[in-house]
């Protein structure tokens, strides 16, 4: 096993995305998964550590930058991290075998201090990885999108619809943000294992007194600083007369992503942005 400092710097915006940090002195277990971020929040002058499960063999461990110290204790399954500086953020990787487990760290001087973490590991107890492991790869128009949206709005409100398809479960997002001074939410990730296939519903209306135009070629997703591709959408209408609504599907499929992630929506600029841009003189 080894320690291997990489020196690159990560940009990060004030909205990264990860697991929020839990107000205590000590937290978990967390369950990790390689499909997920997790947010490790660091005290300036102070020691986190991270728990590890007895008899995981960490193979090698990964920090974006100096601006971290990491002591690794074999003995306790530990890592210990030590901020070498007062404000900042990088990344650190933590391989396991051919696992690779991503830790997002955050160096500030608020929030409550969480100094010692224990984890699990997710993807060994989820049940949907062997689903997920033989699905196949498929082409945007492979990707029934009306079935696909029927059976989610049934087995929404049909229990015993949602009893019958085993490898299906819909997990709440419930993350709005603002475009053009209208909502647009991020209502919930649908996942059918069997064919490794996220579904994401997208809800928005016109609260302005003008007409608004968007499109779900225009709408992205993003974990933590990585664009996933989305291999394809469908919507009703993409434009909308004020006090209008609609609902955007997006589909990512083959990516063996777990829907657990801290998803964000990715929106065109507004006009707003564009006049900032592009200002009349």
């Amino acid at each position: 096993m080894k320690i291997t400092c990489v020196i690159v710097w990560l940009i990060l915006g004030a909205g990264a995305l990860g697991r929020a940090e839990t107000s205590a002195a000590t937290t978990g277990p967390i369950p990790l998964s390689t499909g997920k971020v997790e947010i490790v929040g660091l005290k300036p002058l102070m020691v986190t550590s991270l728990d590890f499960p007895k008899g995981a063999k960490i193979d090698d461990i990964k920090i974006g930058s100096k601006i971290v110290q990491v002591d690794f204790d074999p003995k306790k399954n530990q890592l210990n991290i030590y901020p070498t500086v007062t404000e900042g953020m990088t990344n650190l990787n933590v391989r396991m075998g051919d696992n690779i487990y991503t830790f997002l760290l955050k160096i500030l001087n608020t929030g409550d201090p969480v100094f010692q973490r224990s984890y699990t590991f997710e993807d060994e107890a989820d049940d949907f990885d062997g689903a997920l492991a033989s699905a196949p790869i498929m082409k945007p128009f492979e990707v029934d999108t009306v079935a696909a949206i029927k059976t989610i709005e049934r087995a929404r409100f049909d229990p015993s619809f949602r009893q019958t398809i085993p490898e299906f479960r819909t997990l709440p997002v419930g993350r709005t943000v603002f475009w053009n001074d209208s909502p647009v939410t991020l209502v919930d990730v649908s996942q059918f294992a069997d064919r490794d296939l996220l579904v994401f519903k997208v809800e928005w209306s016109n609260n302005t007194g003008n007409v608004l135009n968007l499109d779900s070629g225009q709408i992205g997703l993003k974990v933590a600083n990585t664009t996933i591709p989305i291999t394809c959408s469908q919507q009703v209408a993409a434009q909308l007369f004020p006090g209008q609504c609609d609902t955007i599907w997006l589909f990512v499929q083959g990516y063996r992503l777990s829907p657990h992630n801290e998803w964000r929506l990715l929106l065109p600029p507004d006009a707003a942005s564009v006049q900032k841009l592009f200002p009349r003189r």
